[in-house]
């Protein structure tokens, strides 16, 4: 009989110490800007991966490179570019996007105030009521020619530096605009 408790503890044991393994490369992520101007330059990190590994770099422009956890590059042409890396060691592949903008990076600005209850949401995200209407605009975006993308909206209107999204039901949303 205590044999077979010693089984189990052996196989419980094997399997928390897999669980950890597995939990651990969840949290690996591409740090680095996500806007740039033409002619500057960017480095990315790849945080949560194996510094003593190499990694595989693709700048989204041509630009490839076999390095550390981090990578530099320049950008001489604006446009919407993918970075991407491969880990070695771990067999991760991760990639973030970034904006090459020839001068003028929008800014997103809404008229939105809520009361909605907390949901834990990013910084980077801003959190709108259900069914709500809010309007987005790029100060100083009257001067360039703005491509909005609005994913998750019942309805949307845009007007040059302006866009007013009627939000649908509860769930995810994403705005960005382009100059």
């Amino acid at each position: 009989m205590s044999t077979k408790t010693i089984n189990n503890f052996l196989y419980t044991g094997l399997f928390f110490f897999f669980f950890l393994n597995i939990s651990s490369a969840q949290f690996a992520f591409l740090d680095g800007p996500s806007q740039l101007c033409v002619g500057e330059c960017g480095t990315w990190t790849f945080v949560g991966g194996d510094p003593n590994c190499e990694y595989e770099w693709d700048g989204g422009d041509g630009n490839t490179a076999i390095s550390d956890f981090t990578f530099t590059n320049c950008y001489t042409t604006p446009g919407n570019y993918t970075i991407t890396a491969f880990s070695f060691c771990d067999s991760l592949f991760l990639e973030t996007d970034l904006l090459v903008s020839d001068g003028f990076v929008p800014d997103i600005i809404s008229t939105s105030i809520t009361n909605c209850p907390d949901n834990d949401l990013p910084t980077a995200c801003e959190k709108v009521c259900a069914n709500s209407t809010v309007t987005y605009t790029v100060p100083n975006g009257s001067s360039q020619t703005l491509d909005w993308n609005v994913v998750g909206a019942e309805s949307y209107t845009e007007d040059g530096e302006f866009v007013t999204v009627t939000w649908g039901n509860p769930g995810a949303g994403y705005i960005s605009v382009s100059a």
